[in-house]
């Protein structure tokens, strides 16, 4: 006698027919009728089409927030209500789970991005610290678990995610490695940081900056971090905006004559506490064009053949933008 769902009677061309019509939510519930089903949708090539995908973890509440084509298409919120038991809650219902909230939320995402082929737009993974949160060592022992899971529901996929913008609010590089070593470096466009605490935060990128995925992304930028990394990790990429301890005159020469030749090259947005040698600025790269006497300092230079200039400005806040701008005609 036949023990499984009797949904598996049917011939896979009549179960491939069903699974098309299915949308996720139906799927996860299937996945959750019995093994047998869980299997046999397992071994098929779906795609839930994800178009953003956040992941928000704070003390006690985790949330996991779903786009489809660019509309919300689930938002389940997973509240801690004692050591073992998990309220899990979503627009139309709720359950509770014998289990740790970051259990369950990743049993809920490791069935979700094994089902992911598509490129996702937006990928967040936020570790949130909100008022609240006094002790940041706490908050990095608590999620430190979590976090692993995810590192191996990534690693373990047959193929890396792909995902063209990643967002990570974190405590440390650490963190970040545990997520962006394992997305596809081919797809991925725009790397942004953010620090969980509230206040500015030194972030080391040593690892991160010898990434392919690093390597390969076209904009970079970071929130509440001052980074501590070579100038020339940055170079490459089209877009940045970060915080630097200390930037040098030897620097801005650098960066003048590496991006002038880059005309790919759109803005770089930098802060630092204080720019050192900054007494050999004119001298090497020239007088500014808006005079010496202003304290806005502005450079201007050709770019050969190209009806574009390559422009430096140094505010006196201690801002530094560099950008190309188009000749005017």
């Amino acid at each position: 006698m036949f023990s499984g769902s009797p949904l598996l009677l049917l011939p896979d061309l009549v179960m491939d027919e069903v699974l098309k019509n299915l949308d996720m939510n139906s799927l996860l519930t299937l996945k959750k009728v019995s093994r047998g089903l869980r299997v046999f949708i397992g071994r098929k090539k779906l795609d839930f089409k994800i178009s953003t995908l956040t992941i928000s973890v704070k003390k006690d509440v985790a949330c996991l927030t779903l786009f489809i084509d660019g509309e919300q298409y689930a938002c389940i919120e997973y509240g801690r209500k004692d050591e073992s038991v998990t309220l899990v809650s979503s627009l139309h219902k709720k359950n509770l789970v014998s289990m740790d909230y970051l259990d369950a939320l990743c049993i809920d995402l490791e069935i979700i991005l094994k089902h992911q082929k598509s490129i996702i737009e937006k990928f967040e993974v936020l570790i949130s610290g909100g008022p609240e949160i006094k002790n940041f060592v706490i908050l990095e022992h608590q999620t430190k678990k979590f976090l692993a899971d995810l590192k191996n529901i990534l690693k373990y996929r047959e193929s890396p995610i792909k995902a063209e913008f990643l967002k990570m609010e974190v405590l440390n590089q650490n963190q970040v490695m545990q997520v962006l070593p394992f997305l596809n470096a081919k797809t991925l466009d725009t790397i942004s940081l953010s620090n969980s605490r509230g206040s500015m935060n030194f972030l080391n990128l040593n690892q991160i900056a010898n990434l392919d995925q690093w390597k390969n992304a076209s904009a970079f930028q970071t929130e509440r971090f001052i980074v501590s990394q070579a100038m020339i990790d940055f170079a490459h990429f089209s877009y940045t905006g970060t915080n630097f301890e200390t930037i040098s005159a030897g620097d801005l020469l650098y960066l003048k004559e590496t991006l002038i030749g880059k005309p790919s090259f759109e803005e770089m947005r930098l802060r630092c506490r204080f720019i050192l040698n900054e007494k050999f600025l004119v001298e090497l790269l020239g007088e500014p064009v808006n005079g010496l006497d202003s304290g806005l300092k502005v450079w201007e230079f050709d770019v050969p053949e190209e009806k574009r200039k390559l422009r430096i400005k140094v505010c006196p806040c201690m801002s530094i933008i560099i950008s190309n701008v188009e000749e005017a005609q």
